[in-house]
């Protein structure tokens, strides 16, 4: 009886390290995304920038 409690013990402990790992995971998952989206804004705004400067020195 006690020997079945000291296993289910570990599974359950087995089980909140998997949820713990895969939350880190998630959160690393996530903060990739957000760096991607952030390089292709500052990408976009550069290019953007760009395509004003050659429009203004074309214009005048």
């Amino acid at each position: 009886m006690i020997k079945k409690s000291f296993e289910s013990a570990a599974a359950v402990k087995r089980i909140f390290a998997l949820c713990a790992s895969l939350r880190i995971a998630l959160i690393m998952k996530l903060m990739f995304a957000s760096c991607v989206i952030q390089l292709c804004t500052q990408i976009s705004l550069f290019l953007a920038a760009n395509v004003n400067i050659f429009a203004l020195h074309y214009l005048v």
